[in-house]
Parts: structure tokens; sequence; C-alpha cells
């Protein structure tokens, strides 16, 4: 993205919102921010980073208030000269007031003008939930917590095949281990894979298609990405399985100012899959308004609009 709109769409997603003036933040990076532009008559110069930073202060279902910071690194001079997108790299770090805590890195670059991309995001989570149980039919009073200390990291290079057309392959680890269990809980009772903790990765592939007008703020157009992923001990998983996600979306602009976005989203295990790993429903992206992780199995399919 070009500039530091995806600080704000990155929280916007995890159900962040930001109790400050961060517009005017992010009008300064797009007019240049500390990467500025200085003119004269016959030259033009422009700094090779730009920075944003910003104070975080938020509230989610899944983890009550939260605090933090969260910072981004952008750089002009390697951009995708096909939407304008700029090589960034995004850090946050945030606490909640259930003792949660999650630091994110996250590098996007572009290379050869655009047409390599390199993704290769980090995580290192502490993180006290929720557990249900597995499949649509578990009722509320199942409810029980766990806690769970996660870290994952992975590399995607994406090659452009065409204007808006994308494939390359992705490398990804995740190591979960649980630091707290309810005794005699449905975890406890060691009938759920992953409740001693898991370690997965792997090799996977991706190719998405990409024509939106505006890949922050799309007001028409279709973005189409399917992607598999392979875990197996080879790489030192404990558990092997497969996993092939579609995510389809179309943006449409009836009336000037109105838009209407579809999402129909699907996701499908085959394997022995640890419940870290299943599909999980709800949070900020998939049906909004359920609490993440409510409903999670094998299998999840989602159509949404709004």
């Amino acid at each position: 993205m070009s500039s530091s709109r995806f600080l704000y769409l990155h929280l916007r997603r995890s159900g962040m919102f930001l109790l400050l003036l961060f517009g005017a933040a992010r009008l300064a990076a797009q007019e240049g921010g500390t990467g500025r532009l200085y003119e004269s008559d016959t030259v033009k110069i422009q700094r090779a980073v730009q920075f944003v930073g910003v104070p975080i202060v938020f509230y989610t279902p899944e983890t009550q208030f939260g605090f933090g910071g969260g910072a981004q690194l952008f750089f002009p001079r390697q951009s995708n000269v096909y939407n304008a997108r700029k090589s960034n790299i995004f850090l946050d770090a945030m606490y909640t007031t259930r003792k949660q805590f999650i630091m994110d890195i996250k590098p996007q670059l572009f290379f050869l003008r655009g047409d390599l991309y390199l993704e290769a995001p980090f995580q290192f989570k502490v993180f006290p939930n929720f557990f249900w149980g597995v499949g649509n039919r578990t009722p509320d009073s199942a409810r029980e917590q766990y806690n769970m200390r996660t870290i994952s990291l992975g590399a995607s290079l994406l090659h452009r095949l065409a204007p808006s057309i994308n494939f390359g392959l992705k490398f990804w680890y995740e190591d979960y281990r649980m630091l707290e269990i309810l005794e005699n809980g449905i975890l406890d009772r060691e009938e759920i894979e992953g409740w001693e903790g898991a370690r997965l990765g792997g090799l996977g592939l991706v190719i998405n298609l990409d024509d939106r007008d505006v890949v922050e703020s799309p007001t028409r157009g279709a973005f189409v990405q399917f992607s598999g992923e392979f875990s197996s001990q080879a790489f030192g998983a404990t558990y092997s399985f497969n996993k092939f996600v579609l995510d389809f979306r179309k943006y449409f602009q009836p009336v000037e100012g109105h838009v209407i976005a579809l999402q129909f989203f699907s996701e499908a295990n085959f394997g022995t899959v640890p419940f870290q790993r299943k599909a999980w429903l709800g949070g900020p992206e998939k049906l909004r308004g359920y609490f993440r992780g409510r409903y999670m199995d094998d299998h999840m399919f989602v159509l949404q609009a709004e």
C-alpha cells in the first residue's frame, strides 16, 4: 500500500480502533513524512526511508482493552510501479487487560519494480483464550480457558505473471506451546489434537488475481486468491496435514460514494489437524459478531457482504 493506510487497515482488520487523530499522521506520510520531497528548479531528492509511528488503544471481545505502539517504515525507492505500493516493514507490540502480549514484524518488499514480492511475517504471542470444542454444535456452557504461547514465521515470494496475476511459493513454521489448560476440561482429556501443543511447518503455494482500483480502499474490481499449505514432519512438524484456502472478493459502486463488497471464503483441511490450525469462525474478518474461535472445524465456508 502506498502509505500508512497499511497500518490503519491492519489495526482495523484486527478489530482495533485508534483513539487519536491518526488521519493527520496518515496524510503526513502520504505527503512524504520523514521522507518528504525537497524540490528546486532542477532537482528533486527523496529520502530513502519514510517513518510513521502511532500509539494504539483498542478493545475487542477476544482481548478486552489493550494498548501498545505501532510503527511502519516505507522505502519509496522500492515500489511496485503497477499499483503504487511501497516496500515497507510494519512493527507493533501490544498488551491487553486479559494479560495477552502480541508482537508483530511484517516486511513487505518489492523488487524489480514490482515483478517480485517478498512477504516475511513474524509473530510472538502469549494469549490466554477460550475454547468450546470442535464442531458447529458446541454449547456455550462448554467454554473453558487456556493459555498458549505462539511463535510463527514465514516467507512468501511471488512473481508477477501478468498485469493482475501473481504466483509464488511460501515456507511457514509455527510453534504452539500450551502454558495452561483447565483441569478435567475438554483439552485435558487428551482427545483434541494439539492439546499438548504443536509444531507445524512446511511449504505452500499462492496464486492470486487482483484488479482492484485502489488496493487499500477499493470501490470496484476483484481479488481472488488460492493458497495451499502442507505441514510435513520433514520440516519438524508434529502433525501432517494439507490446508487449502480460497478467498474471493468483489466490489461494486452502484451509486457514487457507496460501495457494495461481497466475499466468499472457504477453508478445507485434510489430515490430522491440531485445533490451533483448524478453520476458525468469527473475529473481525469472518462473520463479525462471533468470538473468533467460537466455532472451529476442518472445513469452513463463509459468504458475507457489506
